[in-house]
């Protein structure tokens, strides 16, 4: 009985590629394309476990953070100065009402006027 797996390579197999590829590369570049390949396993595995990415993403996070701080302060500035602004202060205006009005005067004692 025989029996087949899909999809797995069995010890034949592999002893097969492994002698193919001898025989294309020789016994001289296999050191070289062993390293070659640990390296791109190597650098992909550093580059998908690490959290770079993440503390990227904190840094960006906390600059933008800043920056709204920032941009806020200065809102509520430019919303006190508009708050004081006022027309009447702005060009110096008084109130021309109260000035109109001025005090009457009272009449004087009729013995004061008779003098």
């Amino acid at each position: 009985m025989v029996s087949y797996t899909c999809g797995w390579i069995g010890g034949y197999e592999l002893i097969l590629i492994l002698v193919v590829v001898l025989l294309l590369f020789g016994g001289r570049k296999l050191p070289e394309l062993a390293r070659g390949i640990g390296k791109g396993i190597r650098d992909f595995r550093k580059a998908t476990e690490e959290n770079d990415l993440a503390k990227d993403i904190k840094d960006v996070a906390s600059e933008i953070n800043e920056v709204k701080k920032s941009v806020t302060s200065e809102i509520k500035e430019v919303k006190k100065d508009v708050e004081n602004l006022n027309p009447k202060n702005a060009f110096n205006v008084k109130d021309t009402t109260a000035q109109e009005k001025k005090p009457e005067k009272k009449p004087e004692k009729e013995s004061e006027k008779e003098k």
